[in-house]
């Protein structure tokens, strides 16, 4: 019981190890960084005993190669800048669509609302009209009244005078009656501001009849002239709307072109780039074409030479935590101090093989490249040891064989292919999931001069592995000793009972 206890507990912390290697593979790291600065891959990462070619005879093509792919590259960079121009030319033509749609609709709105004021203003002048001769009438009558006024008045005064000389006794009373009669006519009289105002009314209404319904009058005209123009507004930008629509399609046509022209000049690239893969170069010519380009020549080392000693690394530091943990009448401290030692040894011929497989690698080139061997091999010795918690000796020596197996052929496939092709889908995403691969990724990195993104990034999982397997080997020996106490006071306690 004591046993599962303590295997237990190493296998919650090393679920911890999962978390570097997941970030790993969403950094999505590919060997081409490992041999570029900018993660591009370039002519010196083939060897002639791939090709069987003497590499001087292709000094020529190389060079061409390289200026190919100079200007493949800035022909990729010219459609990007095409694509981004010729999408952001599709947005606005897309807003300039809806706005165009909007305006056709407006006009149209306008159009008929022109209409219908042209049709009300006709209405209105016909009303405005009857209106005018309506007042024209009354004006007549009122005119007609003042005739008929002083018509009155003389026909009082003549019937004044008739009574005047008349006998008739009546005559008096009549004439009375006819004197209260001619004042109420007389009094009966319009003054001069109500004639101003009938006459301002009647011009008036005859100007506003004029004005809706009388063609020459501004209104009218006016009128007429803004509801054709609105048809003929609605009629353009109908006009308008169609070939909008028409070069929106043109728009978006240019845009899928520029993205078919985008891609063909990657893949254009990626082609060139596959061209410079595959000529061979041995750091005596690269030395060689350096010097005649008045240049000092670049540190080299060819991938598979440090995947080779990667696999090294790993096979030495799963030997070292199988060896040492069988020896037996080994203290821990004992079996640590074998272990670094062994470790230092296996380091010193990892940096020999990289100064002796490749060319014009300074002190600092071979002290990186140590650090990755070191790195790669105390990850791969923790890890077997980790394993052994676990697992058990048979166990872990079991897992350890398939583990090292599957790493090496994974690994081994994408680096290799690496030299002849860019990506590698799901293989690459595999392959950053496995401590060799940045092992691999570290040494390369540091014997070809790689972007600073592949050298920290490879250095720092596996740092960050060494860390986490350490921490579970330390912590996982305490618990040992812990469970080992607890078992043993246990034990003594039921002998003192059974006393």
């Amino acid at each position: 019981m004591n046993s599962a206890r303590s295997r237990l507990f190493p296998a919650l912390l090393a679920l911890a190890l999962i978390i570097p290697l997941a970030v790993g593979a969403i950094l999505g790291l590919k060997p081409a960084n490992s041999w570029s600065g900018s993660g591009a891959p370039v002519d010196d990462s083939a060897t002639p005993a791939m090709n069987g070619i003497d590499p001087a005879a292709l000094v020529s093509a190389r060079q061409a190669a390289g200026s190919a792919n100079t200007q493949a590259g800035l022909l990729k960079k010219g459609t990007d800048q095409l694509k981004d121009g010729t999408q952001q030319l599709r947005d606005n033509a897309g807003k300039l669509g809806d706005g165009v749609n909007q305006a056709a609709d407006g006009s149209q709105r306008l159009s008929q609302g022109m209409v219908e004021i042209q049709a009300g203003t006709g209405q209105l002048g016909q009303g405005a009209t009857e209106l005018a001769n309506g007042i024209d009438q009354i004006v007549n009558q009122i005119t007609g009244l003042e005739a008929l006024r002083g018509q009155m008045l003389t026909a009082v005064d003549q019937a004044d005078e008739e009574l005047k000389t008349s006998i008739d006794p009546r005559s008096k009373k009549m004439r009375d009656e006819l004197a209260g009669f001619r004042e109420q006519i007389q009094n009966f009289q319009i003054d001069d501001n109500t004639k101003a105002q009938i006459n301002r009314a009647q011009s008036g209404s005859r100007e506003l009849a004029n004005q809706l319904n009388v063609p020459g009058y501004a209104y009218h005209d006016g009128i007429y002239s803004a509801t054709k123009g609105a048809q003929q507004l609605a009629s353009g930008l109908g006009e308008l709307q169609n070939g909008v629509g028409q070069a929106v399609d043109g728009v978006n046509k240019i845009d899928d072109g520029a993205g078919q022209v985008q891609n063909m000049a990657g893949q254009n690239q990626g082609r060139i780039q596959a061209v410079q893969r595959a000529l061979p170069i041995t750091p005596t010519v690269a030395a060689e074409e350096a010097a005649a380009a008045g240049e000092k020549p670049g540190p080299m080392l060819n991938p598979v030479h440090a995947l080779l000693i990667a696999v090294l690394m790993g096979v030495g530091g799963v030997g070292l935590a199988f060896i040492t943990t069988a020896a037996e009448g080994l203290s821990k401290r004992q079996q640590w101090v074998r272990r670094g030692l062994g470790g230092v040894a296996l380091v010193l011929i990892g940096v020999v093989l990289c100064a002796i497989l490749g060319g014009n690698l300074g002190v600092g080139e071979l002290l990186l490249a140590g650090v990755g061997c070191a790195l790669g091999l105390s990850t791969a010795m923790l890890l077997t040891q980790v394993a052994i918690r676990l697992l058990g000796a048979r166990g872990a020596a079991v897992g350890a064989a398939l583990v090292l197996l599957a790493e090496v052929a994974v690994v081994g496939y994408v680096w290799a292919n690496s030299l002849n092709s860019e990506g590698h889908g799901v293989w690459n995403v595999i392959a950053n999931l496995m401590p060799m691969n940045y092992t691999t990724m570290a040494i390369s990195s540091a014997g070809n001069q790689g972007s600073v993104n592949a050298i920290v990034l490879s250095l720092g999982l596996l740092v960050v592995l060494s860390i986490i397997a350490g921490a579970i080997v330390f912590l996982s020996s305490k618990k040992e000793i812990e469970d080992y106490r607890e078992w043993d006071s246990a034990s003594v306690g039921r002998h003192a009972a059974g006393a």
